[in-house]
């Protein structure tokens, strides 16, 4: 069973800047919740303090499990995933094989029987997310081979691998078409519905809106509004601040 991933007050400094100011946002099992603003909002920082790639006060808590005083990879072990604006993909190595490796334990040993090639099976992890993600067809091709869009999926595939509790996405749809987008909208949708929680940070408005359960506003590194897509898009601070009259952002740049 999925844990619920808990974060309270969450704030990041820079020196004399605050980059994160008390954001709080809970994702229950099975609930995916939006996170967007403005550039400069703190969405990406909030992402990398919540999985703890940089140094944060507040608390971060899965389950009942205490993660705040932990590190990133262990933070991952235990539940956490996330993947990055831009997918590094290892290209000398098929997309089964590059799930394979964010599902592999860590330790000599069982880097030792990947080389020689015993007692090596599949991870059942990796063959979900193959499914879930509709890669089957693709699991034998390398990655140079693959759209953007597909590139994307196998990042995506690749924190589910690790049999995560909740998955945060960091701009999942940058670069892609509108049918690419729809597309990865649906399989996140699936992923959900198997009980995982997930965070979802893009500029795609389209996206965000159409397949979050809950979205929640940053501005300026602080929680400005929490809600239903449809609370979000009839809210006059949010429509103020970032989506402007038509209901959605133009904001095309570069997350932070």
């Amino acid at each position: 069973m999925a844990e619920t991933l808990t974060i309270d007050s969450l704030s990041v400094r820079y020196g004399g800047v605050a980059a994160l100011t008390d954001a709080s946002v809970s994702i229950a099992p099975g609930e995916l919740v939006g996170l967007i603003g403005p550039n400069g909002a703190g969405k990406t920082t909030f992402i990398d303090a919540a999985t703890g790639f940089t140094p944060a006060s507040g608390t971060v808590r899965l389950g009942d499990t205490e993660l705040s005083r932990l590190g990133a990879a262990k933070r991952s072990r235990l539940g956490l995933a996330r993947t990055w604006q831009q997918a590094e993909l290892y290209d000398d190595l098929t997309v089964r094989e590059n799930l394979a490796v964010a599902a592999s334990p860590p330790g000599l040993l069982h880097a030792l029987r990947d080389v020689v090639g015993v007692g090596t099976s599949e991870p059942p992890a990796v063959s979900m997310a193959l499914e879930l993600l509709d890669l089957e067809a693709l699991a034998d091709c390398a990655t140079d081979e693959l759209t953007q869009g597909q590139r994307k999926l196998v990042d995506v595939g690749r924190a589910l691998a690790c049999s995560p509790d909740v998955v945060l996405l960091d701009e999942p749809a940058a670069g892609l078409d509108t049918d690419e987008s729809r597309t990865l909208g649906e399989h996140l949708r699936t992923m959900v519905t198997q009980g995982i929680g997930m965070l979802l940070v893009d500029h795609d408005m389209g996206l965000v809106m159409g397949v979050c359960d809950r979205i929640v506003v940053l501005e300026f590194g602080k929680v400005l509004a929490v809600g239903t897509p449809d609370e979000i898009r009839n809210d006059p601070r949010v429509v103020d601040a970032y989506l402007g009259q038509s209901g959605t952002s133009q904001d095309t740049g570069v997350m932070t």
